[in-house]
This record gives structure tokens, sequence and C-alpha cells, in this order.
């Protein structure tokens, strides 16, 4: 079918010049780059591309309830509408536009309707993996609001009931590939992907819980480290956040390369983890009502950039400060904690860091080879750096 059909070409002239530029992160393309030539790949119109993915939302749906053997159970395929309309809606889409960005570049802004099509379900794959994560996360941390709204667990008081629905939406994306894509060349690297990034994620947040403190317990600073706590952000934000996006486009243009993807992993890593840390800080200093949510790592005690600095850096009595108040859920606790971390001057610190990892960013991109477009990650970093949710 795709061998009848006419190439659709997708183009947009002001991704031609992609540097990413702020007072944060400086990353500059020298016109002696090897790979300088690769800012001049046809890309997708971001508009036109964003709508037709919305467009497909209906699809996938529809799908799912046709392939999840409850159509004639009129109240459960209700429900999965409810539940995948609500948590899949209202994010930014960072990750399924992502796979679909990097697709076209990667095929020169050539593709044809099957080949779309099937990016649009991956990239949902993509936002379905995302939300059921949250659906998870939000419930094992407690919080109040995502995106502006009660958190899922807390809708309609649901409490534990939302799990299900979280390996619902898990079970659903296997399912999806099964059904639509098994039939295709990269139906087994695209499935394989996607169980190890949703493993890797759930060693991640095994990390996560396990430094935190049980109900009702101190946190145990001690763990408290730059290795812990990167190893944290490698696995909850590196692998499904950066890397899964890329790593997909590059599965479903038809690259083997492992040196490609090796490649991908070594700039996604870093950039997971300043992903993460710019979570913590958001946490600290962002506006509840454009992040959608309220601050609460202080009051669970998790393990940060923010807390790890303090112990790292801290003198004794700052130190002796963060375990005697870090993790209560007194106000006037919390309040004592921010304040530690303005005698610290941590606010500026954490800008000064964010330059070092310019630096960084822009050493591995120049390593980036050919079949990876350093395009894809300046997009990346452009959509990441300096966001304010």
């Amino acid at each position: 079918m795709s061998s009848m059909l006419k190439p659709v070409v997708l183009s947009m002239q002001g991704l031609k010049r992609c540097l990413v530029t702020s007072s944060k992160l400086i990353l500059p393309v020298s016109s002696g780059d090897k790979k300088s030539d690769s800012t001049s790949k046809s890309c997708p119109n971001p508009e036109n591309l964003e709508d037709g993915f919305h467009k497909f939302f209906p699809n996938v749906i529809s799908q799912i309830i046709k392939h999840s053997r409850c159509q004639n159970i009129p109240d459960v395929a209700k429900w999965i509408n409810t539940v995948f309309e609500t948590n899949c809606s209202g994010g930014k889409m960072r990750r399924g536009m992502t796979i679909l960005e990097s697709l076209l570049i990667l095929k020169d802004g050539k593709i044809d309707q099957d080949e779309l099509q099937d990016a649009f379900l991956v990239a949902w794959a993509a936002e379905m993996m995302q939300s059921f994560i949250l659906i998870m996360d939000d419930y094992m941390d407690q919080s109040e609001t995502r995106r502006g709204k009660p958190c899922w667990y807390k809708t309609g008081n649901l409490g534990p009931k939302a799990m299900n629905d979280a390996f619902l939406m898990e079970s659903s994306i296997y399912e999806l590939f099964y059904h639509s894509l098994s039939s295709k060349p990269f139906y087994k690297e695209i499935l394989h992907l996607f169980k190890d990034m949703v493993t890797r994620t759930s060693i991640g947040q095994t990390l996560d819980t396990y430094m935190s403190p049980n109900i009702g317990e101190k946190p145990n600073l001690t763990l408290y480290t730059t290795e812990n706590y990167e190893g944290i952000c490698k696995h909850k934000s590196s692998y499904y956040t950066i890397y899964l996006p890329v790593a997909a486009a590059m599965v479903l243009s038809g690259i083997k390369n492992k040196t490609a993807f090796e490649a991908a992993w070594n700039i996604a890593l870093p950039l997971g983890i300043y992903f993460q840390e710019q979570d913590d800080y958001l946490d600290l200093y962002g506006d509840p009502n454009v992040t959608g949510k309220v601050g609460s790592d202080i009051r669970f005690g998790k393990c940060t950039w923010f807390a790890v600095q303090v112990m790292k850096t801290g003198k004794k009595h700052q130190i002796k400060l963060l375990k005697d108040f870090y993790g209560s859920k007194q106000e006037e606790s919390i309040q004592k904690i921010k304040k530690l971390y303005e005698e610290m001057n941590l606010q500026n610190v954490f800008h000064n860091h964010a330059l070092e990892r310019s630096e960084e960013f822009n050493s591995k991109l120049n390593k980036l080879p050919n079949s990876v477009p350093t395009i894809i990650f300046h997009n990346i970093i452009n959509s990441i750096v300096n966001r304010n949710k």
C-alpha cells in the first residue's frame, strides 16, 4: 500500500537556523563543524504536524477499545475513553512531538502517509508511557496537582484504583503495537525499546522511593550523593524523556547502526540529568500556576539537586539543619530549608551549573556521527532549556 502513495514533503525554513541561545545555555554551531550541513535538512511545519498528531488521538483510543476485548462491555469501554482522554491531554507532548520531528529530519522531510500514521501511533505510545508513569508517580508521592488539575488518583476519590488505570494504559501500548505494527520490519525493535524504557524507568523509580523516607521516618541523608542522584535522573529522565523519542525515530527511519544509538545515548544521559535538575529547580522556584503542580520535594524529603548540594558543600551547621528539618510537612520547617538554600546561594549556583552543562552538551554534539544529525538534539535542547514548566 505504501509503495503506491506519493511522499508527503513537509518543510520549515526556520529550523535551518537551529542555534540555541539563552541566558543559561549557549550552544553555537561552529561554521567549521563537520555536521553543520545537517541543519539544512528539511523539517516539518510544527503547527501542521502537531495538529495532525492531536487529530490522530481519537483513532488511537478507538483502536485501544477495539483490541481491549471490552467492546461488549460499554461501561469499561467508556471508562477507558475517560482514562485516556483525561491523562493523555493537557501536557506539553514533548516526547511525542520529538519523535515526529526527529523522524522527519532523519528522512529529509520525506515521508508517506503510511509511515506518518505509524509515527503518530508510536508518538502517542510515548505519551501514554509518560501518562501511566505520572499516574503511578503522583500516587506514590501523594502529589496534589498535575497539569493544573487534581492528580488522577485524587479525581473522584479514586485512590489506589488509579493504579489499575496505569497498568491498563501500559498494556494498551503493547496491544497497539501488536495489532497495528506487527507486520512492520521495525516491530521487534520498537517493542523492545518501549519495554526496555519501562524497565529502566521502574529502576529509577525504585531508586527514588528507596532514598525517600517511609511514612513517619526521616530521610537518610547519607544516601544523598551526586552518584545516587544522577542514578535516579539517568533512569527516571534520561531514558524515556530524552533517549526514547530519539531512539524511536531512529528505529522508525531504519537506522540499525549500534554506534549511532550509543552516540544518541551518550548525549541523552547528561540532557536527562539536566532535565531532572530543572524539575528540582521548578519545584522550588516555579510558579504553580504555570507548572501546574505545587512543589513538594522538601516536605517529602526527596533526593534533589539542592539537597545533594547541601550534603556535598554545606558546613556542619547547615548539614545539621537539613537533617533536622528536611522531610517535614510543617510549613515552618519547609521555610527553614528554603532559607538555608538562600543562605548557600544555591539558586545562583544552579545557574552557573547550567552553564557548565552547556559546555558538556556542546562537546557531545560535536562527537555525534553523521547518522544522528545535530539538529535533532539542538531541537531537544531548545525545548527544555529555560523551560518554566
